[in-house]
C-alpha cells in the first residue's frame, strides 16, 4: 500500500464517510465502511453498539427508590401522628384546667354564700336578743347590711350552682326572709298573731341546721373535703 492509500484510510476513519481508495490494493477500488468506536474501560467498542441492561442493577435502583420514599412517608406519618397526639394532650390539659377553674369559682361562690348566711343568722340572733330592750341602733344596721350581703351571695349561687344546690339555697333564703320579717314586725311593735320572740329563736335554730345541710351538698358538688 502506497502513501496515497494510507492517507485515504486515515481520512475515512476521521470523518466517518464512505471512501473509495482506487488502485490501493490489486488495482481495485476497496470500499471502506465507517465503524464508530470509542475507548472504554475494556478497550475499544463500537459507538452504535447497544449494550444490554443489567436486570440486577435495575432491581437495586427500584428498591432504593422505594426505600427512600418509604422513609420519607414514614417520617411524615410519624410527624402527623405526633402533632395529633400533642393536640389531644393540649385539649385534655385545657379541659382539665377549665374544670379546675370552674370548681374553684364554684367553691368561692359557696364559701361566700355560707359566710353571708352565717352573718345573717348571727345578726338575726343579736336582734332577737335585743327585743324588748333599748339596744343600740348598730344592731339593726348590722342586720340590714347582713341581709343585703346575703342577697348578693344568693344571686351568685343562682348563676353558678346546679339546680339541686340552687333549690336548697333558695329554700334557706326564703326562710331567712320569713324570720327577718317576723323580727322587724316585733321591733316595730306591729307583730302578727304567730310572731313572738320564742318563735323567732326556734326558727333561727332550725335555720342553722338547714345551713349545715346546704353546706354539705355544696362540698359534695365542689369536691371539697367533708367536715362534720
Amino acid at each position: 500500500m502506497d502513501d496515497q492509500g494510507i492517507v485515504l484510510l486515515k481520512e475515512a476513519g476521521a470523518h466517518g464517510r464512505r471512501q473509495t481508495v482506487s488502485g490501493a490494493i490489486s488495482g481495485r477500488a476497496v470500499p471502506l465502511a465507517r465503524v464508530p468506536c470509542f475507548a472504554g474501560p475494556g478497550g475499544v467498542a463500537g459507538l452504535g453498539e447497544e449494550r444490554p441492561v443489567d436486570a440486577g442493577n435495575a432491581t437495586a435502583l427500584g428498591v432504593a427508590v422505594v426505600g427512600v420514599l418509604g422513609t420519607l412517608l414514614s417520617a411524615l406519618l410519624t410527624q402527623r401522628a405526633g402533632e395529633r397526639s400533642r393536640k389531644r394532650e393540649y385539649e385534655r390539659a385545657e379541659a382539665a384546667q377549665e374544670r379546675r377553674a370552674e370548681t374553684q369559682e364554684a367553691l368561692a361562690c359557696y364559701v361566700a354564700f355560707n359566710t353571708a348566711v352565717r352573718q345573717y343568722l348571727a345578726a338575726l340572733t343579736d336582734q332577737v336578743h335585743e327585743l324588748g330592750q333599748d339596744g343600740p341602733d348598730s344592731v339593726q344596721q348590722r342586720l340590714t347590711e347582713a341581709r343585703d350581703h346575703h342577697r348578693d351571695a344568693y344571686a351568685e349561687v343562682q348563676l353558678r350552682a346546679p339546680e339541686r344546690i340552687t333549690g336548697l339555697a333558695g329554700d334557706l333564703s326564703r326562710e331567712l326572709g320569713v324570720v327577718y320579717g317576723m323580727v322587724r314586725r316585733i321591733v316595730s311593735g306591729a307583730p302578727r298573731e304567730s310572731d313572738s320572740v320564742a318563735a323567732a329563736r326556734e326558727r333561727i335554730d332550725a335555720l342553722w341546721r338547714q345551713l349545715r345541710d346546704v353546706r354539705r351538698e355544696m362540698r359534695i358538688n365542689s369536691n371539697a373535703p367533708q367536715t362534720p
